[in-house]
């Protein structure tokens, strides 16, 4: 059939279905969620269909090969994991954490709140000991577990009230750490912040009477991050775009609540101290022990419940280095995890959708069949291999376009602003080529793998050459194979049947690598500390004078005035914080106006400002992009700088 009588009607009501559900759906509705679900649900069983019958299987077409079945099961693979998410996603959870009042039932319980670390700085570690002892709840003791038995960490503890504990060595990491510390807690709760993380002033109070239900084991609360992240800083899109975990924390995780699948993550959770004794402790069989902690406690009859709420901030992955770290880890704990029967397979109290939540299939089948997508053009046009035998161009704007179509405006509109097309397809393939290599080790020896502790904000932050490298040489080899083909006598392929499809998957392939291999190459970054949104009126003192500004942000570093208050930069000036703390420093030009840079502040000061900058109240990244057209200028400039 030639192009310009190919039926477009499929391609057109797709289109018009999609466009209707960003514009009127509703994503707080249930039946909204599973209905848009169904609808992407249908278009790839058409799709795959189609592949059956004309790609697989073309009546009167002899050609065979193994090339295009190993394409296809892959694709269903993928497809098998995305209709899981489909179901997952199809409850529609809280918009907000559930409400949340004192309770009666419990009284004031003491509560341990848990610091392991290993090497951090002091500049990390002690935000997290200051904003853990201001919390507004009356029954706290602070325990700093330092794996890393170093002295100027004991003193920073005594100096500041928190308990100090270490141990003889390091055996089964964060889980060893925290369960040696066990036996010293006397706390009836046990609130765990990782090094990297300051709890907000409420964090105790708010997530403490979700335990009047006895059945509640944990309490997770999201991770929100006060520093870009790896793929904010190196695509220059830090104040557009959200960080690569918000998705996750934002939209798939009340979704997974509605299911009873919520899951510890370590990191800013409450744990009931008689749950953790029921299972023995922190379990160490697996190097994420956080989701095993919660399997492990649904057996012995508790659950784990999703607060939806934003109380504390932590520290992002910054850099290649700490993000794949993260991300291994992840993957071989989570493969692990499923290799342990009991806890999934065989577990009674576990449904089988929990089951299916719980499995690994993300880790499995994310790497390899994002790496398949971005290799088939590239051996297309090189080496003939086509990914189909049959099917043209009315074939594919029939099935496979509105497919795509579809399950990308799906994404955008179960996002909430936490997804981009362009970006979030280039992060899946920006990590898989490292990750794949780790999956496949995990799925063959699970087990022997130590646990390496994710590298906090250093500085160092270096190109990752292996990543760089193989999306660079995929990059060029599709560019290749496109020049050859483009000239008589060096083509591959002919130019009729799948050719236009096949350039149209190029290109769209060719977008994300290039998005990806950025993402690699790391940007300068000179910020010593993070500025916190404030845009909040505060007293500034300057010689002789005395007047009400607005600050715009602050940071431990400094903060920044309104250029309107018209306050000149040069000399001296103290502010004066709500508490009444008085930070001096010196008045210097920023952004067409002036910003005080702190001088040393006294250890109260400095205290008093962590307090008041890590309580909660101040943000100091985006949770959901507001400025998309601001956010591709900038993504644009990074790619053709």
């Amino acid at each position: 059939m030639s192009f310009d009588v190919v039926d477009l009607s499929p391609l057109l009501g797709t289109a018009t279905l999609a466009l209707l559900f960003l514009a009127v759906g509703d994503r707080s509705s249930t039946l909204h969620r599973t209905a848009y679900g169904l609808a992407v649900a249908a278009t790839a069983a058409l799709y795959f269909a189609w592949r059956i019958e004309e790609t697989l299987f073309p009546a009167g077409d002899a050609r065979t090969g193994a090339w295009p079945f190993i394409v296809f099961a892959v694709e269903i693979l993928g497809f098998f994991n995305g209709f899981v998410f489909l179901v997952m996603m199809s409850r529609a959870p809280r918009l907000a954490g559930p409400a949340v009042e004192p309770s009666t039932d419990l009284g004031t319980p003491a509560v341990d709140i848990v610091i392991p670390t290993y090497d951090e700085p002091r500049d990390v570690v002690d935000k997290a000991i200051i904003a853990a002892l201001n919390q507004d709840y009356p029954r706290i003791t602070v325990h700093v577990l330092d794996d890393g038995r170093r002295d100027w960490l004991q003193a920073l503890c005594a100096e500041l009230g928190a308990q100090y504990h270490r141990r003889a060595d390091n055996a089964h990491a964060k889980a060893g750490n925290l369960n040696a510390a066990l036996p010293r807690l006397t706390g009836d709760f046990i609130a765990i912040m990782d090094a990297d993380f300051a709890a907000a002033r409420n964090f105790v109070s708010r997530t403490l009477p979700l335990f009047a239900d006895p059945g509640v084991g944990i309490v997770q609360t999201p991770q929100v991050f006060y520093n870009p992240d790896v793929v904010q800083l190196n695509l220059g899109i830090a104040k557009q775009w959200v960080d690569e975990q918000r998705f996750f924390f934002s939209e798939i995780m009340p979704a997974r609540a509605q299911w009873d699948a919520a899951f510890s993550c370590g990191s800013c959770s409450l744990n009931r101290r008689a749950a953790l004794d029921a299972i023995g402790g922190f379990p160490t069989d697996s190097i994420t022990e956080d989701m095993l902690t919660t399997v492990r406690m649904r057996k012995a009859g508790y659950r784990t419940v999703y607060l939806n709420e934003a109380l504390s901030l932590g520290l992002s992955a910054d850099s290649a280095q700490a993000f794949f770290v993260q991300r291994e880890r992840w993957a071989r704990g989570n493969i692990q995890i499923f290799f342990l029967p009991a806890d999934i397979i065989l577990n009674g109290s576990l449904s089988l959708a929990q089951k299916l939540f719980f499995a690994p299939l993300y880790w499995v089948t994310g790497s390899a069949a994002t790496i398949l997508t971005v290799l088939v053009p590239a051996l297309y046009f090189l080496f003939g291999l086509a990914p189909i035998n049959g099917g043209g161009v009315d074939g594919a704007l029939s099935y496979a376009v509105p497919f795509l179509l579809m399950q990308q405006g799906y994404m955008v509109w179960i996002s909430n602003g936490t997804y981009l097309p362009l970006v979030s397809p280039a992060i899946q393939i920006f990590q898989s080529f490292r990750l794949f290599p780790s999956v496949l080790a995990g799925l063959f020896k699970p087990f022997g793998t130590a646990f390496r502790v994710t590298p906090k904000a250093s500085g160092r932050r270096t190109p990752d050459m292996f990543t760089a490298v193989a999306i660079g040489s995929v990059w060029a080899a599709t560019v290749l194979g496109l020049f050859m083909n483009a000239f008589p006598g060096l083509e591959r392929i002919p130019t009729g049947d799948f050719f236009p499809m096949a350039v149209f998957w190029a290109m769209l392939t060719l977008s994300g690598l290039t998005v990806a291999f950025w993402i690699a190459i790391p940007r300068p970054y000179f910020r010593s500390s993070e500025r916190f949104f404030l845009d909040v009126d505060m007293v500034l003192e300057t010689a002789g004078a005395r007047r009400v500004v607005r600050v715009l942000d602050m940071s431990t570093g400094g903060a920044g005035l309104a250029p309107r208050d018209g306050v000149p930069p040069g000399g001296s000036a103290v502010l004066v914080l709500p508490d009444g703390t008085r930070l001096a420093g010196e008045l210097i030009a920023r952004e067409g106006g002036s910003a005080l840079a702190w001088a040393t502040p006294t250890p109260t000061a400095y205290r008093r400002l962590v307090e008041f900058l890590f309580s909660g109240r101040f943000s100091a990244s985006p949770l959901k992009a507001d400025d998309e057209a601001g956010l591709y200028r900038n993504l644009f400039r990074r790619v053709w700088e």
